[in-house]
């Protein structure tokens, strides 16, 4: 695997925080619920973006529209900024996996192909958007992962609008994985660091999980729960994450070598689900759709903590409804699919969504009346050197925002739009202070305060106050 150059940062940053919340805090802020900040992905143009994959620098691919909405278009994010990383020629294409070298996977088209159509495709800074090719000249191709190796897995048709079967692609040489079955189709969704392989294949047309070994084998896993089986994702510890067709649809947690099954959600006839990613600590995200009203939830799932929906991770005051969760990296940070105050049903934005670390205290502002002078105070800092600067920031809405010289791999702030009320220093009794007058005009509004340090990408906790 290979070495995150961040991690060291974002250790330092989690560490402060915890030596915060192991010490007494007059605040009480110290807590085992997660928290996040929530970013909105830029579209290259259009109206929406559909994120699938984010690897351990926190690059994001998926596809985006174009201005005018006239294409969809292959999406690379980099803190939050859109890459278009074109097609192959053709109208439409899609990311589907990014590995920590910025190895980009996907499908594509070529001059003459409709938007249906797929060609599957690597993309890197230095090679701009190869075409991978398939098994038999002009038939369709798409490639879903790519491992640090640059090993790729996906599908390929056998023969011209023929069954699809899983292929790998090594060194621009694709390789026909096989079936379970003769003369039955399969597909290979996602790759491992150790070349183990994880899909789906057919039996008498019925969809089972099956592992491709990296010896070349395929073993059949089954179906789960006596459903149709769809196995999405696997990760090094061979654990796999997936979707079962039991009672309308599942989303299962697999442990290969324990052999440990779980149905991701409590038995319900109107509530379906599926997982679609799970990173090297043992955390799926995924989807759960009510089929009343259908209503989309993206959640995350653990073994401590279950099935989690993501709205219930929001920053205070969000209007994000974040509807679908499709990657989520070693860090924990997730990224999929939401919509905001007056979209409408179809509408959509891509999200990011990152754990943040409170490693310092921000109290309310005292008296807390407007049209009068208030002072805020932040400390309990964790070896911040007197006569650091630290910002005082605010919002009227919750969310998020990038920190001015801090990577999103590290650190973000929790509000959205994010404008500094003040600053002050680190005084020698080891608290900041803001001391200022609230304009009349925030009589009776909702403000929310975070602080920061940028220099060091260090934040406070959250502070909701409603001035009188």
């Amino acid at each position: 695997m290979r070495v995150n150059p961040r991690r060291h940062n974002i250790c330092q940053v989690r560490l402060v925080a915890m030596v915060v919340c192991t010490a007494t805090s007059p605040l009480g802020l110290c807590t085992e619920k997660p928290q996040y900040a929530i970013l909105e992905l830029p579209t290259l143009g259009g109206t929406g973006s559909v994120p699938i994959a984010i690897n351990n620098e926190a690059a994001i691919v998926g596809s985006s529209w174009t201005t005018g909405d006239s294409e969809s278009h292959p999406a690379l994010w980099n803190d939050t900024v859109p890459l278009d990383l074109g097609t192959l020629g053709g109208p439409a294409g899609k990311a589907f996996d990014i590995n920590d070298a910025g190895v980009v996977v996907g499908r594509s088209t070529l001059p003459g192909d409709s938007v249906l159509d797929d060609r599957a495709f690597l993309w890197s800074e230095s090679t701009g958007m190869i075409y991978l090719g398939a098994l038999i000249e002009h038939a369709e191709s798409l490639a879903e992962a790519v491992n640090e190796a640059g090993t790729a897995v996906g599908y390929s048709e056998s023969s011209l609008g023929g069954d699809r079967q899983a292929v790998l692609w090594r060194d621009s040489t694709i390789i026909n994985l096989g079936n379970l079955q003769e003369g039955q189709s399969s597909y290979a969704y996602d790759i491992n660091e150790k070349d183990y392989v994880i899909g789906t294949a057919n039996i008498h047309s019925a969809k089972r999980a099956a592992l491709w070994h990296p010896d070349g084998t395929i073993e059949d896993l089954g179906e789960f729960f006596g459903g149709g089986t769809y196995a999405y994702a696997i990760n090094d510890r061979l654990e796999i994450a997936g979707h079962t067709t039991y009672i309308g649809g599942r989303a299962f947690y697999y442990n290969y070598i324990t052999d440990e099954i779980i149905n991701l959600q409590e038995d319900s006839f109107t509530i379906t689900s599926a997982a679609y990613d799970i990173n090297n600590m043992g955390q799926a995200v995924g989807k759960r759709t009510d089929g009343w009203t259908m209503k989309e939830e993206g959640f995350v799932w653990d073994h401590e903590h279950g099935m989690v929906v993501l709205n219930r991770l929001r920053p205070p005051n969000c209007d994000w409804r974040l509807r679908s969760a499709r990657g989520i990296n070693d860090f924990g940070q997730i990224t999929g699919r939401g919509s905001r105050t007056g979209d409408g049903y179809w509408d959509g934005s891509g999200f990011l969504m990152t754990p943040v670390y409170h490693s310092f205290d921000l109290t309310y502002a005292r008296p807390g009346k407007a049209d009068e002078v208030n002072t805020i105070r932040a400390a309990n800092f964790v070896n911040v050197p007197v006569g650091t600067t630290v910002y005082f920031c605010y919002s009227f809405r919750g969310g998020g925002s990038l920190i001015p010289g801090c990577d999103v791999s590290i650190n973000a702030l929790q509000i959205d739009n994010a404008k500094v009320a003040g600053t002050a220093t680190v005084g020698e009794n080891g608290v900041a202070k803001l001391v200022g007058k609230v304009p009349p005009s925030m009589h009776g509004r909702q403000v929310i305060f975070q602080a920061v340090i940028p220099g060091s990408c260090e934040i406070s906790n959250l502070v909701v106050q409603r001035f009188e």
